[in-house]
């Protein structure tokens, strides 16, 4: 009882896809491509959305809960409960990146290898650290080098 949408041109090359309850929502925009990664939905109706055009690496680890509730002896109260968690569009994680409950990357970021995601990330960012922190803004990414020309190489521009 849970969905997974995939999107046109989407390839998953490996990884795993945990439900471990029902009613939750898988969504992978289109042209994502993910290397190896395990997307978990710990809890009933949590969801996962990767936007269109994300790369994601290997060893990447994206979970919605924390799989065991801690509950406050006092209340009852579930103090650890699970949150969504949204990519958005061309989204790039580096190798062995993990990203944890209610976290919200941004357009167009960058989360570097072996980052321990816990607090939402702007858009055009670079983060990386455990726990990651902004360590950039106002950028963008290209799943190719040759797709950009360097500064040194650019042509100069004639005088007007």
């Amino acid at each position: 009882r849970n969905h997974l949408r995939l999107g046109p041109g989407v390839q998953y090359l490996d990884g795993d896809i945990c439900c471990a309850s029902d009613d939750g929502v898988i969504s992978i925009g289109e042209q994502t491509t993910i290397s190896y990664a395990t997307l978990t939905l710990t809890e009933p109706k949590m969801s996962i959305t990767i936007g269109r055009d994300c790369l994601i690496s290997w060893k990447v680890d994206v979970r919605c809960g924390d799989g065991h509730p801690i509950v406050d002896q006092a209340t009852g109260e579930v103090i650890n409960p699970a949150r969504p968690i949204v990519l958005g569009d061309h989204v790039w994680l580096a190798a062995h990146v993990q990203v944890l409950k209610g976290v919200t990357i941004g357009e167009h970021s960058v989360i570097g290898s072996h980052s321990l995601v816990t607090h939402d990330v702007p858009a055009h960012a670079v983060a990386a650290g455990l726990p990651a922190r902004v360590l950039r803004e106002n950028i963008t990414w290209h799943r190719e080098a040759r797709e950009v020309l360097p500064k040194s190489n650019a042509k100069p521009t004639p005088p007007a």
